[in-house]
């Protein structure tokens, strides 16, 4: 998940309320349609789309096969996407470039350890470090193996 980095809260129990408010998805517009969102989000979404089309909305791929269309939940402050779990490491490393690109913060809800992370200085910061200011290289941290939720499920099924 992306968010508008100044509409969530900078501390991890205050952050956690915040993202289960948000997805309750109580906001009285179409979720499918960028423009109900920020700039920033929205400038995120447009770029990302173009390797992880919407299965849904005004931008929806006619390729509904792909295992790159992807679901997208767009509120006013967040944009949550559901991904194939065959694309989530591709798909999780354009998300945090492109967050970092466009100043928005990223949540990594599918990993394990569920990390936060701001925008400071063009590179994205965990929230236990915001007060250090401590940059660390995000880029690092997608590159690392984690079991994710999707991938647990599909080895059970076999």
């Amino acid at each position: 998940m992306v968010f508008q980095k100044d509409s969530a809260p900078k501390n991890r129990i205050d952050f956690m309320r915040w993202y289960q408010e948000q997805i309750e998805w109580k906001e009285s517009h179409d979720y499918n349609d960028p423009v109900n969102t920020s700039e920033e989000l929205r400038n995120w979404f447009m770029e990302m789309i173009k390797t992880f089309p919407p299965l849904n909305g005004p931008l929806a791929t006619e390729d509904f096969n792909s295992s790159n269309a992807s679901d997208y939940s767009i509120g006013n402050e967040v944009i949550y996407v559901g991904f194939s779990w065959s694309v989530a490491d591709e798909a999780r490393k354009a998300m945090i470039d492109l967050a970092e690109k466009y100043l928005v913060g990223f949540f990594d809800v599918s990993n394990d350890n569920p990390e936060i992370y701001f925008p400071v200085n063009g590179k994205l910061v965990p929230i236990d470090n915001l007060n250090t200011q401590k940059a660390s290289n995000i880029s690092n941290i997608s590159k690392t193996k984690s079991k994710t939720w999707w991938k647990f499920w599909q080895h059970r099924k076999n």
